[in-house]
């Protein structure tokens, strides 16, 4: 009898620690997760994509990225910052949509920046993919803007490639990020003339 007692609580105690483990286990994964989301769009913030890309370095993966600035973005925050915010939200919706599966997507630094990350993608594979986007973009009815007559959304982008020469995630990202302010200078030249 003594026997089937202990027996008993041994099992109980480790159902319990079994419960417990999975428990703290699941409140690490979940805050992982909140620590690399952005609350807004629910892609990845900049500390998630960041790990990513780092990943993606060690194991020597073939990759390249775009950044995407919404072009004008200040004029739908001087209307208002919820109008600025449905906006980030549904550009987010459809970068999602729009791109494969596979690409990893993160709200970047800047309010109006995003990221996405082209896996075993060269260069002009995703700049046709950022391309069609650009298309879809263009053509798509956003609702946040449809109390802003006169205005639609446009982007412009950025784009490196993961090579041996590049050595960390900031090189990436700064030649990327170059690439990004030629395009917005030449889109203001052109606005100019």
């Amino acid at each position: 009898m003594f026997n089937e007692i202990v027996t008993y609580f041994c099992c109980v105690s480790i159902v319990i620690m079994l419960c417990l483990v999975f428990f703290l286990l699941f409140r690490i994964n979940y805050f992982r997760k909140l620590s690399e989301t952005d609350s807004m769009t629910s892609l990845m913030n900049y500390h998630g994509i960041f790990n990513n890309i780092e990943k993606l370095i060690r194991h020597k993966t073939p990759f390249s990225l775009t950044i995407i600035d919404i072009d004008n973005f200040g004029i739908f925050n001087k209307n208002s910052f919820k109008l600025g915010d449905d906006v980030l939200k549904e550009f987010s919706v459809l970068l999602r949509n729009a791109l494969p599966e596979n690409a990893l997507l993160a709200r970047f630094r800047i309010g109006d920046e995003f990221l996405v990350v082209f896996k075993n993608r060269n260069l002009q594979e995703a700049k046709d993919e950022i391309n069609k986007f650009k298309e879809a973009c263009m053509k798509y009815p956003f609702s946040s803007l449809q109390n802003f007559p006169g205005h639609s959304l446009s982007f412009s982008e950025g784009f490196s490639e993961f090579t041996p020469k590049i050595s960390s995630v900031e090189d990436l990202f700064s030649e990327a990020e170059e690439l990004l302010r030629i395009t917005k200078s030449q889109k203001l030249k052109k606005q100019k003339v």
